[in-house]
């Protein structure tokens, strides 16, 4: 009985087992939730990455059929601005929730006129290879 009652408690103490099992599960994004939920870790840690001049890992989130024009609109920004703040303000999934259009809200300070400015940023976000990739902004 104190046998069962160490394994108990052991299994209290040290957390659920099976956690970390479920955690890889759900970053596979093999459910709509799942998705959704990563959604908001990804565009979180790319407009980090922004904010503290990481472009390099910034790159690892935009979408291979667009990844160009995006690196070079993103390099351009950049050469202009430094950002200061960034908040997610809207999102709307697609039917399949493989595709999200993520309103930003970015607040930069802008190198030539030494100005802080603040503007609207619609991204279009779509799933791919468990992830979520940066399409297009507008």
């Amino acid at each position: 009985m104190k046998k069962i009652l160490f394994l108990a408690f052991a299994l209290l103490v040290s957390g659920c087992v099976l956690a970390p099992a479920i955690d890889a599960f759900s970053n596979l994004g093999v459910t709509s939730r799942d998705r959704t939920n990563l959604l908001e870790r990804d565009v979180k840690n790319f407009h980090s990455s922004l904010y503290w001049n990481r472009y390099e890992d910034a790159f690892a989130y935009l979408a291979e059929d667009n990844r160009e024009k995006l690196i070079n609109e993103l390099r351009t920004k950049r050469d202009n601005e430094r950002v200061v703040d960034n908040r997610l303000d809207f999102v709307s999934f697609s039917q399949d929730f493989y595709e999200a259009k993520v309103e930003m809200i970015i607040r930069y300070h802008h190198l030539s006129t030494n100005l802080v400015q603040e503007r609207r940023e619609a991204q279009l976000w779509r799933w791919q290879n468990n992830r979520w990739r940066l399409v297009s902004v507008a």
